[in-house]
């Protein structure tokens, strides 16, 4: 499995009209709140300072692969400035883990219809970028491990949340009193 093929081919489906650049954006941002809530990268990137925002350059390689082998297509189109490639999805997109889905569609229905200039400026102020633009070193790795695991409470990881509601679909559940009931004897045997 190749998570970062993966990975552009579930943007360029869930975005249609994505560009390149904007990719670029929605692949840090999936690497930036995976470590922040799951404590762990969603894939092998190495993201670098380079023109003010991320970039790693497999990305490009791996895009240029895809667009190879058809599995997706770049089409160009004409702006004021000159070109700019929009991408379209030509073939199915491999299923992600339900806590990295969970975080993908969150970023999608986040940013899908925001201009490129207002993700600039989000990624900008992320804590990864925020210290390599402190730093001032262009090519410089971003320290995207500043996030590892940011926003887990433990006891309350995603995973663990996930896997309860679905117990609960299944059944599986408890009712209110036998959580009391459990609550209570735990506490009783504290005292």
């Amino acid at each position: 499995m190749n998570q970062l093929a993966d990975l552009i081919q579930y943007f360029v489906e869930h975005c249609p009209g994505v560009g390149p650049t904007a990719l670029v954006l929605y692949l840090y941002r999936a690497d930036l709140e995976c470590r922040r809530y799951l404590g762990r990268p969603v894939a092998d990137l190495e993201f670098i300072l380079w023109n003010d925002g991320p970039l790693d350059s497999r990305i490009y390689a791996q895009l240029d692969r895809l667009c190879e082998n058809g599995t997706v297509q770049l089409v160009e189109t004409a702006n004021g400035n000159g070109r700019n490639g929009c991408l379209l999805r030509a073939a199915a997109v491999t299923a992600f883990p339900p806590e990295e889905a969970l975080i993908l569609g969150h970023i999608v229905e986040d940013w899908r219809d925001k201009p490129l200039d207002e993700l600039r400026d989000q990624i900008r102020q992320t804590t990864p970028m925020a210290d390599a633009l402190r730093r001032n070193q262009p090519g410089s790795r971003l320290h995207m491990e500043l996030v590892d695991g940011e926003e887990r409470i433990p006891g309350l990881e995603l995973e663990r949340m996930l896997h309860a509601l679905e117990q609960l679909d299944r059944g599986e559940g408890l009712t209110f009193e036998q959580v009391r009931a459990r609550a209570g004897a735990a506490h009783s045997q504290t005292i």
